[in-house]
């Protein structure tokens, strides 16, 4: 990427589940050459670390990696409360919000408290 695309994502924060391989670590990648601060979490700790060692290495964007599993609901309570108190995200509310990789689909509550 060069000049405009390169920074396509700067100054914006995304969290990414199961972003230490395959599609998820393409995502991070992509985000964080763009610019952007990630957050990412998978529940392979080897794979956390070696994704966030290269992927931070390699780009402009900050890259947070988490060891969380996706099933876990207290798991996604605790990386969105990283998220929030490490990079001061804005525009997260609490409530229910579904995540695909959470069994189907199913709505975990999210409180920030």
């Amino acid at each position: 990427m060069a000049g405009r695309e390169q920074e396509e994502f700067a100054g914006r924060v995304a969290v990414v589940t199961g972003g230490s391989s395959g599609i998820g670590r393409a995502v991070v990648e992509l985000l964080a050459r763009g610019g952007a601060r990630v957050i990412f979490c998978s529940n392979d700790a080897a794979g956390v670390e070696a994704a966030r060692r290269e992927l931070s290495d390699a780009n402009p964007g900050e890259v947070v990696g988490e060891v969380r599993d996706v099933a876990r609901t207290p798991d996604m309570q605790a990386l969105m409360r990283s998220a929030v108190q490490r990079r001061q995200l804005r525009g997260v509310s609490q409530g229910r919000r579904r995540h695909p990789g959470c069994r189907g689909g199913t709505a975990f509550p999210i409180s920030l408290d």
